[in-house]
């Protein structure tokens, strides 16, 4: 009754779960109207003869208007304005600038005399100050009427053309080289003002020389005509927003493709378009209607989901942690695709969904793995770009995954699948584009980058696949290795102080190992599991047989209290194994090596010399519980017939054949297999296998001759 109140409790959660991921993905599904057919680009038409239902305009591609817009702003010629005001500012800078040098270099340094007596006159510096300040006037008009723009150096190599403004009104079009570069303009008023200096100023040359290094000095020219940026931007503005989003109008009844013919460049414009005006029309739309569709969709997807978990693997299903965990990878993922497609401009391909499967199979089934990461695609295919494409690359690329890691044992593995999964990308990818293009320039080799980040990204599969172990208690073949090694401190204790039950655990380690592999199982897991399902042994080594090399302690006990010792070593391997924090599906192995077996040399003995008393056979019984999986079994016949093969006196293929089978028919008898999914084939596989292994473990040896003289050398 209780078993099947919490497998009802266990069915509503899982039907809980289903319905969480149903209305999550009917809110994240599109609600527009779609297009009723699929085509692509270099592929055939597959559908009946297209006529145009209404007319409709031929769209221009994005790439198309990105290259007008791309020739306009090469072809733009730029706006420059003329600053009528900058030429009095700087004719006033260098006019106290002047007024500073001629009071430095000439009042100054003559002492206030004039020595210079030229025709007879002695002007005062007064007067030739004027002089001076009248050529520093002309040398600045004429350089800000022939106009300084500032320097730039691959406008002046290309000497580009512009319009010049003055005010609301265009001067006309100009070169760049027409006007003075800031570079230049220092010069130029150097030489421009020696020039006019020396036909009207009495002053000496080496004066005049020295007063023109003030343009030098205080090279400071303000550029008159300037960039115009506002004009710019809107001008541009304008001739990009001119552009026409349409090239031709496809009437009513025309014929658009048909069907078998090859969608070509020109065809799949039309198509492009006649889909984005269906799609965008929502006139005719009933949006009750649209949303009992996607409810359609989305309950058919799941409901074979869920008949699919209930036919194949109801245990999954009735797992809390496993569904769990299956749809937390699922949901995860689609609404990261979904995020990413719609709120960003991330390409679709650097997400790594190939990961969803890998960390599926790593803790559960291929078949799980494989048949969940399929209906993931679906519910993707809805709402990403080129569906087709994105889902076939991706499924490729996930079966490529699961294949190269069928196993995660070695780090190197899961680079080899990085390389392996970038490639199936590549390959895929590149054949979308060569069937769609027809050549090889229409490839966008940019996106082979996104492929590759993407690739990268699968090496997060290790932190995350630790993140799970920790979160829901599973165990990865990487962890197993671990565990495995004989290094571990509660293996090596083990050596140390019961090495007889250490060998005896290695060599069930290689008998149940070889027998999963016969009959399909996890032979890391139960090799593992075998290695440690006699730690509980640690504690009082002495005890068991397998330690023993003189007295036997047991002679001085009774027979009950030696059953109580020797059956206790189960629940102390258990407290041994949390000790060192050793995963659940291990102690599972200790807690299950003997089921609810009896410890049949005490229990007989006791029986023999107590006949006449009321027997409790519990005191003689493991606690149990029965192998609850194929590993655990097989562990269970491994540990009987490892242990009971020690005792045969003499070692033929008979005997040992004897003593297997009638081990295991001893526990099948017992029903210690009950909550195991054995078959008997498989049983009978597990024996010959255990009979060959153990025939060549005690195998007979050549006898070597005794040496009965000494050889001459």
């Amino acid at each position: 009754m209780k078993k099947s109140a919490n497998n009802k409790l266990r069915i509503i959660y899982a039907i809980i779960v289903f319905i969480v991921a149903m209305v999550l993905v009917f809110f994240m599904f599109p609600k527009e109207k779609k297009f009723a057919y699929d085509f692509e680009k270099g592929s055939p038409w597959l559908h009946d003869d297209l006529i145009a239902p209404f007319d409709f305009p031929v769209y221009k591609s994005q790439d198309e208007i990105q290259m007008e817009k791309d020739s306009i702003i090469n072809s733009f010629i730029p706006y420059f304005k003329l600053d009528t005001l900058v030429s009095s500012e700087m004719l006033a800078y260098y006019q106290n600038k002047m007024a500073s040098n001629w009071q430095l270099k000439v009042v100054e340094k003559n002492n206030n005399k004039w020595s210079i007596n030229l025709f007879n006159k002695k002007p005062s510096l007064d007067e030739e100050l004027v002089v001076i300040n009248d050529c520093l006037n002309k040398v600045m008009q004429e350089l800000y009427d022939k106009g300084i723009i500032l320097a730039n150096d691959s406008l002046q190599k290309s000497n580009s053309q512009f319009y010049l403004l003055d005010g609301n009104t265009l001067k006309g079009k100009f070169t760049y080289n027409h006007f003075i570069s800031t570079q230049q303009v220092a010069d130029n008023a150097k030489q421009s003002f020696l020039q006019k200096c020396r036909a009207v100023s009495q002053m000496p040359d080496t004066v005049l020389v020295e007063l023109s290094e003030l343009f030098l000095e205080y090279d400071n020219f303000a550029p008159n005509i300037i960039s115009d940026e506002a004009t710019n931007h809107d001008v541009l503005k304008g001739q990009l927003n001119s552009i026409s989003p349409t090239r031709g109008v496809v009437q009513k009844g025309e014929l658009i493709v048909l069907k078998g013919n090859i969608v070509d460049n020109q065809t799949n414009s039309i198509l492009l378009s006649l889909k984005n005006e269906i799609e965008s029309d929502s006139s005719n739309v009933n949006a009750v209607w649209v949303n009992i569709g996607i409810g359609v969709l989305i309950l058919s997807i799941f409901g074979v989901f869920f008949l699919y978990f209930w036919i194949f693997h109801r245990s999954t299903l009735l797992s809390f942690k496993h569904i769990t965990f299956i749809f937390l990878q699922l949901l995860m993922f689609i609404i990261i695709v979904y995020l990413i497609i719609n709120f960003t401009s991330i390409n679709n391909y650097l997400i790594p969904i190939v990961i969803v499967p890998i960390l599926l199979f790593t803790f559960l089934h291929f078949r799980i793995a494989f048949f969940s990461f399929i209906v993931m695609l679906f519910v993707l295919g809805f709402f990403v770009p080129n569906s087709f494409q994105f889902l076939f690359i991706n499924l490729v690329a996930g079966l490529v995954a699961l294949f190269t890691l069928r196993t995660i044992q070695r780090r190197r593995q899961l680079f080899l699948s990085v390389f392996a999964v970038l490639l199936a990308y590549i390959v895929t990818y590149f054949g979308f584009i060569i069937i769609r293009e027809g050549n090889f320039s229409s490839v966008v080799w940019s996106d082979f980058l996104w492929l590759g980040g993407n690739a990268l990204l699968l090496i997060s599969f290790f932190p995350l696949m630790y993140v799970y172990e920790k979160l829901f208690g599973f165990i990865s073949d990487v962890t197993l290795m671990e565990l495995s090694d004989t290094n571990h401190p509660a293996l090596r204790a083990l050596a140390e102080k019961a090495p007889g039950t250490f060998q005896h655990s290695m060599q069930v380690a290689n008998l149940a190992e070889a027998g999963i592999r016969k009959i399909g199982g996890n032979p890391l897991l139960v090799r593992t599991g075998a290695l440690y399902h006699d730690i509980g042994k640690t504690d009082i080594p002495e005890y068991f047989i397998e330690n023993q090399s003189g007295k036997n302690p047991h002679d001085d006990l009774s027979y009950d209290k030696s059953a109580e010792i020797i059956i206790r070593h189960v629940s102390k391997g258990v407290e041994i194994a949390k000790k060192y924090r050793l995963p659940a599906q291990i102690v599972d192995f200790i807690k299950t090596h003997h089921g609810r077996s009896i410890t049949k040399y005490f229990y007989n003995s006791y029986v023999n010399e107590n006949e006449s008393k009321d027997i409790d056979k519990e005191k003689f019984m493991y606690p149990g519980p029965k192998p609850l999986s194929r590993e655990m079994a097989v562990l269970m016949m491994a540990d009987s017939v490892e242990a009971a093969s020690r005792s045969i006196k003499e070692y033929t293929p008979e005997n040992i054949s004897k003593l297997i089978d009638g081990i295991i028919k001893s526990q099948l008898d017992d029903g210690q297999f009950e909550y195991v999914d054995i078959t008997f084939k498989d049983i009978s596989d597990i024996k010959q296998v255990f009979k060959e292994k153990i025939v060549n473990i005690y195998h007979a040896r050549i006898e070597y001759p005794e040496l009965k003289k000494t050889p001459i050398v």
